[in-house]
């Protein structure tokens, strides 16, 4: 049996191991509430935002650790067992019993196992998917820095090719016709919006594990975006994948504050994208009739 204090992986300063905070972030909901809900709404709940991001990840060329799967493969597992409940009943000759006498039976086996039952449908089947959980999203955590750095092989040219463009003179204002007009700084222009969107796309992911695995947030801190976001960025030379164990540290207490706010940044600004993008249609739509 794993011992709870030498078997417990190492938990890096900043980070908050529970379980509704780290679905909290990622969905963007209230801590609280999630800690009122089901354990068996807490395992699925969790597991989504595991898998999710794990699958992100792998799209991404960054392999599940196999700490990590393992305990994954112990819930599916854990989850895949018929509940001690539907295990009795199953022994009953239910067709032959009266209603009365199959309530008696389940009381009796309530009384007799003092919990529901042992199988992911009861209490101690959930308790222990959650406890397994944990542990996998802190396995994943321990480990955030070699996740993330699997990236380097696609962040690092993108952050280049817009460092160029930067070192060239094009910055966060510059428009299509200042950049059109002068030559050094028009090839940038026209090629900048392949690195920028490679960007925007691993920014968004080493978010998501940092949320995942439990690292504060500065108040307003949220995923750099867009090309003057990254031309600021690498206005002194590429900007450097960030290194989770070197982010300072906030405490649980400011994060737990600011996670659904933070965590919910992407989707407002996707929010707020499509809303401008319609009502440039609706004003263009009015323009043409009129």
């Amino acid at each position: 049996m794993p011992n709870a204090t030498t078997d417990q992986v190492e938990i890096p300063v900043g980070r908050t191991v529970s379980l509704h905070e780290v679905v909290a972030a990622v969905r963007g909901d209230d801590p609280d509430y999630l800690g009122m809900q089901s354990p068996a709404h807490t395992v699925l709940t969790g597991l989504e935002v595991l898998t999710d991001v794990l699958a992100d990840l792998a799209e991404h060329g960054v392999a599940t650790p196999p700490e990590v799967r393992h305990l994954l493969d112990i819930i599916a597992t854990l989850q895949a067992q018929p509940s001690g409940i539907a295990l009795m009943l199953a022994s009953l000759r239910i067709d032959e019993m009266s209603p009365a006498s199959v309530v008696t039976a389940i009381r009796d086996y309530a009384a007799a196992t003092a919990t529901a039952n042992a199988g992911a449908g009861g209490m101690v089947g959930h308790d222990a998917a959650i406890h397994l959980l944990v542990r996998a999203v802190d396995e994943l955590g321990a480990r955030a820095d070699a996740v993330v750095a699997g990236l380097r092989k696609q962040w690092d040219p993108a952050a280049a090719l817009v460092a160029k463009a930067a070192a060239a003179g094009m910055r966060r204002h510059t428009t299509a016709e200042e950049a059109l007009a002068n030559d050094t700084i028009v090839p940038h222009w026209r090629a900048i919006d392949a690195p920028v969107a490679v960007l925007d796309d691993l920014e968004r992911l080493v978010h998501k594990v940092l949320l995942i695995t439990g690292y504060g947030f500065a108040p307003g801190e949220a995923p750099r975006s867009g090309r003057g976001d990254w031309l600021d960025a690498c206005a002194d030379g590429p900007a450097a994948l960030p290194v989770p164990s070197e982010r300072p540290a906030h405490s649980p207490a400011r994060t737990r504050t600011d996670y659904p706010r933070i965590a919910g940044s992407l989707k407002r600004r996707a929010d707020e994208i499509t809303a401008a993008r319609t009502n440039e249609a609706a004003i263009a739509g009015r323009n043409l009739r009129g």
